[in-house]
């Protein structure tokens, strides 16, 4: 049954501590034994309408993930997964969050960073970084470099993943692109999945706003046209849900 707003007001009603009600859904939405990635999209589908009654998420957020480090169910994928969804709609402050992290002595080594790190300090790296301010991301670099983590090298695969998808929609690409070497469906459904959440969120806004530019037919290659080829179609489709960028593909079926 599709998410109605009905389900979040049949919550709000069921579950009197709201504190308790954010927790209880953001450890639903975070458990490794329920599969799929459908249950962060209904979670902050629910986290963004209690919003609206004033509960805090941003609080409720990081009390979660204090929590969350001490425990063995969770799904680091899917925590990430969501707190990057929740922070592309502002609902999750980056900011909020570097601050939090300096209030508990910051990152102190390669290990806090690490893939497989403690969620509470990894979750520095796979932030989406929409709209987030030149300063805090200033922040974020001067404490994620504390860890030895280059956001230099994450900029240069953001670049570098970018040009592949690119090459891979010579259509949509300007004249200088649409001469590179073609990438296939195949090299970029590799190269996506083992990118962290920062990288692939960025590299999904930007794909939203390349298929904007040309249905709106602001893009160089495309100023007579105003729609995408079949073809172009079905690998952005592809590329984002690779990324399980479901939010930047729903604004591109708008």
């Amino acid at each position: 049954k599709p998410f109605t707003p009905e389900l979040g007001k049949a919550c709000w009603k069921v579950m009197k501590p709201r504190t308790e009600l954010a927790h209880t859904v953001l450890e639903w939405a975070t458990s490794w034994h329920r599969p799929g990635s459908a249950k962060v999209f209904v979670a902050a589908r629910l986290l963004r309408i209690w919003r609206r009654h004033d509960l805090d998420v941003n609080q409720a957020s990081l009390d979660f993930l204090s929590r969350a480090s001490q425990s063995t169910t969770i799904s680091k994928d899917d925590l990430y997964h969501l707190y990057s969804e929740l922070t592309k709609s502002g609902h999750f402050s980056v900011s909020g969050y570097a601050h939090w992290l300096i209030a508990r002595g910051g990152l102190r080594s390669g290990k806090d960073i690490a893939v497989d790190g403690p969620v509470a300090t990894r979750l520095l790296a796979e932030l989406s970084l929409h709209d987030v301010s030149d300063s805090v991301i200033r922040l974020r670099k001067t404490l994620l470099r504390r860890a030895a983590f280059s956001t230099e090298d994450e900029q240069a695969t953001i670049e570098d993943t970018w040009r592949m998808i690119k090459a891979g929609l010579p259509n949509l690409a300007s004249e200088h692109e649409s001469r590179m070497d073609t990438s296939s469906e195949h090299d970029i459904a590799q190269a996506i999945p083992p990118l962290s959440r920062t990288i692939k969120a960025e590299l999904g806004g930007r794909l939203r706003n390349l298929v904007k530019d040309a249905i709106a037919g602001t893009n160089d290659a495309m100023k007579t046209i105003k729609t995408i080829s079949m073809g172009d179609f079905v690998l952005v489709r592809s590329i984002l849900e690779q990324s399980e960028d479901i939010s930047m593909l729903a604004d591109v079926l708008k």
